[in-house]
């Protein structure tokens, strides 16, 4: 982060104080009874963020390492998964699951809208072999939201494995990996968690475990073996590799910080700002690009009109205002203007990131007033605690 820069993008986020004050520390090592202990900790915290009673492994490695394992442990060759299509995450999924000689299915959701369960079942009838389904939570290309739970209903009854990517929506909107029925619930530190990035998240079923070691192939590489990763997490003086010790002690830190806010103070901190901003950009006349009801409370894409571009708006807000803001993914790169606002941040970080991004469209042409006005009034209505951060966020 450049100084004074204000990091709205859909990750990494900024780091609060009490966060930056767990990475400033002297390495010890990863076989200390201290280690141990923050990991151990780490560990029972995420549980109670994943909404699991069975085990979760902290692993060294990106999101995508996480979603790796989580395929790698399942499918094997000839093995049809069932992905559900819905952005440019979705696409990386089915990419995994084509590098493990499996045979993804690809059932289409609507660009703008969750995929509807009824199509999955229409594909479940075209393929009643399949083995897994795979969704992504919250399509952070597009800001769309899937129905995670409804899927879960469908994954459960029909006996498939439920693979979820929930690295855009973990600690920011409901997760609940037991209660609708995950497998494997994929998330990462670095957004809505509020932690630096490195290290990959997931919850593990029983179900999960049992599949993975019944498979007449182990996973091809030491380091995806999901069996070893739930040991080593189980019992971490019981090395599995080098860890990551100085992520693990901010994870940690992290995720006190998000249970003593209160998960459902939390999620409606989040609902709240992502509200406001939803609000302001459509005082602009812009549009956001998921259909009402379909957005998620983690980020905000914003549809860009011709002849502006994302790329164009970004750079000038973060060269006049120092707000970084993200442009799109895939197909949407330039027409889709994407805002992150995740993780322990306040009304104050969305109002200057709207403030940047009216000073923007002002500069470019697009002559436009009101979004911070009535984002702050919409904010003035809320309940003032709800709406404030759990730690300090220095700029």
């Amino acid at each position: 982060m450049g100084d004074g820069e204000l990091l709205m993008t859909p990750g990494p986020v900024m780091l609060s104080k009490r966060v930056m004050r767990a990475l400033c520390r002297q390495v010890c090592s990863h076989l200390s009874s201290e280690f141990a202990e923050a990991l151990s900790e780490a560990r029972d915290l995420l549980k109670e963020v994943f909404r699991t009673g069975q085990d979760v492994v902290i692993a060294p490695g990106s999101s995508s390492l996480g979603l790796e394992m989580a395929i790698s442990n399942s499918v094997g060759p000839g093995d049809e998964v069932l992905v559900v299509s819905s952005g440019y995450y979705a696409d990386r999924i089915a990419e995994m699951v084509v590098r493990h000689g499996g045979l993804p299915v690809m059932v289409e959701a609507p660009a703008r809208r969750g995929v509807e369960v009824g199509r999955l079942k229409e594909a479940l009838e075209s393929h009643p072999d399949a083995r897994a389904l795979c969704v992504v939570h919250v399509e952070s290309s597009t800001g769309v939201a899937n129905p995670v739970g409804d899927i879960g209903r469908l994954a459960r009854r029909e006996g498939l494995l439920y693979i979820v990517d929930a690295v855009s929506s973990l600690g920011g909107m409901e997760v609940r990996a037991d209660d609708w029925g995950i497998d494997y619930c994929v998330a990462g530190p670095q957004k809505a968690l509020g932690a630096p990035p490195g290290l990959a998240l997931l919850s593990v079923s029983g179900r999960a475990l049992d599949m993975a070691r019944s498979r007449r192939e182990r996973p091809s590489t030491f380091y995806m073996d999901i069996t070893g990763w739930v040991r080593a997490t189980r019992e971490p003086l019981k090395r599995y590799v080098t860890h990551s010790v100085l992520l693990v002690f901010a994870l940690r830190e992290a995720l006190r910080i998000a249970v003593e806010e209160g998960l459902e103070k939390r999620f409606r901190r989040h609902h709240a700002l992502a509200e406001a901003v939803r609000r302001g950009v459509r005082e602009l006349g812009l549009e956001v690009f998921p259909e009402e009801g379909h957005e998620a409370d983690t980020l905000t894409a914003v549809r860009v009109p011709e002849p502006l571009s994302s790329t164009r708006i970004a750079d000038v807000m973060l060269a006049e205002s120092g707000v970084r803001v993200a442009r799109g993914w895939g197909p949407h790169a330039d027409r889709i203007l994407r805002i992150g606002h995740m993780g322990n941040i306040g009304p104050e970080h969305v109002l200057k990131a709207l403030s940047a991004l009216e000073l923007a469209l002002s500069r470019l042409g697009h002559e436009a007033r009101g979004a911070v006005e009535e984002a702050s009034s919409f904010l003035s209505s809320q309940d003032p605690d709800v709406l404030r951060p759990p730690d300090e966020i220095p700029i």
